[in-house]
């Protein structure tokens, strides 16, 4: 089940919050009945909330993604588009190795699902919390954790 993590949520002490959007290796059903058989997921972030787990003790907001980058890229622009490279695409049809994804051609409907299942409530979530932060502090920082790959 797909859900996206917080951590220390409430906790104001520190005007900072963390976004962890390439944390999850969660992949629905659906979209695995689509897949090229054998296909490897090169680019997965499979360890980093264990990577960044000391910010559960510093007491830093934390918002973690527990769905895989390739279902939908939450640190990527929704565009009319998705027949471009994985850097700057929100749904990947090709791996980081530019092998084709699926054995067929995504819908839309199955596109705007992911959307609207995926990468809505992230964006929803990380913004109430930066408006949560914002009734205690004047300012914020916001912070992007990423792997060094």
């Amino acid at each position: 089940m797909y859900e996206i993590e917080i951590w220390n949520n409430g906790k104001n002490k520190i005007p900072i919050i963390i976004s962890i959007p390439h944390s999850g290796t969660y992949i629905p059903q659906t979209m695995k009945k689509k897949l090229v058989d054998n296909l490897i997921f090169a680019n997965m972030d499979w360890y980093l909330p264990n990577l960044y787990s000391f910010l559960k003790d510093l007491e830093i907001t934390t918002i973690v993604n527990n769905v895989s980058r390739y279902v939908i890229d939450p640190n990527r622009k929704i565009t009319d588009s998705i027949n471009t490279s994985y850097l700057d695409n929100y749904v990947y049809t090709k791996t980081t190795f530019n092998n084709p994804m699926y054995n067929t051609d995504l819908e839309d409907e199955e596109i705007r699902d992911r959307i609207t299942k995926y990468y809505a409530p992230y964006h929803q979530t990380l913004e109430n919390l930066i408006n949560d932060k914002l009734s205690y502090f004047n300012k914020i920082y916001w912070l992007l954790a990423k792997s060094s790959g």
